[in-house]
């Protein structure tokens, strides 16, 4: 028996449709008495927390995954049934979107899922996963934060990789301070089973004396994961405006950025989509490259 996933696509816009065909062909194993597909989206946060204390605390990870988008269909199967071809198919939302991928502890994933329900012995389960990102479209505009102090702008909106970006830095009275400096902030939130985690990375991307030296251009770093929102998690990003008063407490600025990495192979576990033939380490069987699992034996390629 042959299986092939196949998605139409690595990258959805938001509104477009998720379109999955699954092939199955004979000769089907005797005790295979049904086929059941599955499509759906979904998310995955783990928490790791402290729980006791002393000599007796331990760390545990709290995991939770949630599905959303699911469509499914079963196939009975018998001495009568042909090869199979089904596409399943069902449409993200037309507003914007969280690019999916992976960080850290998070995952957000396409998947396409066969089971082989066997009357005698031990199902099968074959499963393809497609993290795939979304870039949506805004107005990639100036934004302008302001507070009693001062006035910070910046003359994008939305940034990727290597961008350059002018920000620019109004004091509304006069301030004292040693200089300042400007960093790209990543601030990430994820919550599973009532257990939340916030981290936080910056990477310093200038530092200057004197207020006369803005307006400023500072090139966008590599921090690997595009903003998102999810429904356990977020990710967002701050262009933070750094004044340093010394032994005083510093006045700080931040300017929410949505950022996009530009798209690397390790977004994708499988990044050949070229067919080649490859053979299974386990069982020896020839496969079909964009299977992550062998169709044969189910053993991980």
């Amino acid at each position: 028996m042959v299986t092939i996933i196949n998605f139409d696509k690595q990258n959805y816009k938001p509104g477009e449709t998720v379109l999955v065909t699954f092939h199955c062909s004979k000769p089907y194993p005797e005790n295979l008495r049904k086929i059941e597909l599955y499509v759906h989206s979904g998310e995955i946060t783990k928490v790791t927390y402290t729980s006791g204390g002393g000599n007796s605390s331990s760390r545990s990870t709290a995991v939770e995954e949630t599905i959303y988008n699911e469509v499914s269909e079963i196939i009975h199967v018998d001495e009568t049934t042909s090869d199979i071809n089904i596409e399943l198919m069902y449409e993200l939302p037309k507003e914007n979107i969280s690019p999916i991928g992976s960080i850290d502890e998070i995952e957000v994933y396409h998947r396409a899922r066969i089971k082989y329900d066997i009357s005698r012995g031990r199902d099968k389960h074959l499963k393809k996963d497609i993290p795939y990102q979304i870039v949506p479209e805004f107005n990639n505009q100036r934004r302008t934060i302001q507070n009693e102090k001062l006035v910070a702008e910046s003359s994008h909106s939305i940034c990727f990789l290597d961008d350059e970006i002018n920000l620019h830095l109004s004091p509304i009275e006069t301030i004292n301070c040693r200089g300042y400096r400007i960093e790209f902030v990543r601030k990430q939130f994820t919550e599973a089973q009532r257990h939340t985690a916030n981290t936080q990375k910056k990477i310093l991307l200038a530092s200057l004396k004197e207020i006369h030296e803005f307006p400023v251009t500072v090139k966008i770093p590599d921090l690997h994961y595009a903003s998102a929102l999810g429904t356990n998690y977020s990710i967002n990003y701050f262009l933070k405006i750094v004044i340093d008063k010394g032994l005083a407490k510093d006045i700080n600025v931040e300017i929410p950025i949505i950022y996009y990495p530009k798209q690397k192979e390790h977004y994708s576990k499988k990044p050949n989509y070229d067919n080649e033939v490859l053979i299974c380490s386990k069982c020896s069987e020839k496969q079909e490259t964009d299977s992550m699992f062998c169709m044969n034996c189910g053993f991980k390629l």
